[in-house]
């Protein structure tokens, strides 16, 4: 894979806008979908940080993921949490649900098995992501073969077919624990990082062999799975998805051109910002003034939402980077 494009950004952008709007009520796409294309990329890319040998252990690799996230994860739980308590407070409602709700996710342990509650309710996707890496990355330091050949594929498949057997469908239907203290929510994040894990070998064999092919032939491969992708809208959808998933790595073809400027490296930050703010952004605009105006909705909530975001990320950023200064400067002396 040579130069970088941020097709896989523009992904993760496009995925987070889906989310975002799925909880709005408007479904643009079936964002149950999005969810677990994601956590399959996130599959991908936790084995691909295991080969690189850059960590140690599970938790310098979940210390490391958590000193890039935790920060923004944290402005934005605050931010909500300030939201609800001064609407609590202005409507002379108790605060002491509420602070039982916001404590398990200050230490990313709702949805997990422990709690099945949070303040923000769609970070469950961060817990459980966090959760299933951490073990997943442990049985691969313990045996990389045996993790990756058998563990993988067995738990894709047992779990996929337990969702869809279950609850006829590949999302979460049932939030609470299930069985022997595991949730829907964290076995979901099995589910999907298994099969990144488990198709880790196949998706680098097919993108080197489309690496030799046409510019032609890799934009067509392209353009059919993405128009399949959004025609599909079901299950099937996510064999389209890592064909796509495989054109966008495979650095050649008309998106891979395109998406080649280093403008593109903000989408992974701006669709951070917008899956963690999103729910406070339909907090702000579900006021009597704003539902009031005489203009879509969908519209407001779009521009409100890529508004706050930005913002949300300059300012943590700029936060992050004084801090970051001061320590070194500190470190120095």
């Amino acid at each position: 894979m040579n130069k970088r494009n941020y097709s896989v950004d523009i992904y993760k952008l496009f995925f987070a806008f889906v989310i975002a709007f799925g909880h709005f009520g408007t479904s643009i796409f079936h964002s149950g979908i999005v969810v677990n294309c994601f956590f399959i990329v996130s599959g991908y890319f936790l084995i691909n940080s295991f080969n690189s040998n850059k960590y140690s252990s599970s938790f310098e690799y979940t210390k490391n993921k958590l000193s890039k996230i935790y920060p923004y994860y944290l402005f934005a739980f605050f931010s909500l949490l300030l939201v609800h308590l001064l609407t609590n407070l202005k409507n002379n409602l108790p605060i002491t649900e509420l602070i039982e709700n916001a404590l398990p996710e200050i230490f990313l342990i709702q949805s997990i098995g422990i709690y099945d509650v949070g303040l923000n309710n769609p970070l469950w996707q961060f817990s459980s992501l966090l959760f299933a890496s951490y073990i997943l990355y442990g049985l691969l330091s313990y045996n990389k073969n045996l993790t990756k050949m058998v563990i993988c594929p067995m738990a894709a498949v047992v779990l996929c077919s337990y969702f869809f057997n279950a609850f006829k469908t590949a999302d979460v239907e049932m939030w609470e624990i299930i069985s022997f203290g595991w949730s829907a929510t964290l076995l979901r994040a099995f589910a999907g990082l298994s099969i990144g894990i488990a198709l880790y070998d196949l998706i680098n064999q097919a993108v080197s062999w489309l690496q030799n092919k046409s510019f032609i032939f890799n934009t067509l491969i392209t353009a059919i799975s993405v128009f399949l992708f959004f025609w599909l809208k079901d299950t099937k959808s996510l064999i389209v998805f890592i064909i796509m998933f495989i054109c966008a790595l495979s650095n050649k073809g008309l998106l891979s051109i395109l998406f080649k400027h280093k403008i593109f490296s903000y989408c992974e930050k701006l669709s951070l910002s917008i899956y963690l703010n999103h729910i406070l952004v339909m907090r702000l605009i579900n006021t009597r003034f704003i539902m009031s105006l005489k203009f879509n909705k969908n519209i407001i909530f779009l521009l409100v939402l890529i508004f706050v975001s930005i913002i949300f990320e300059r300012i943590v950023s700029l936060f992050l980077e004084k801090y970051r200064k001061k320590k070194t400067s500190t470190t120095n002396i």
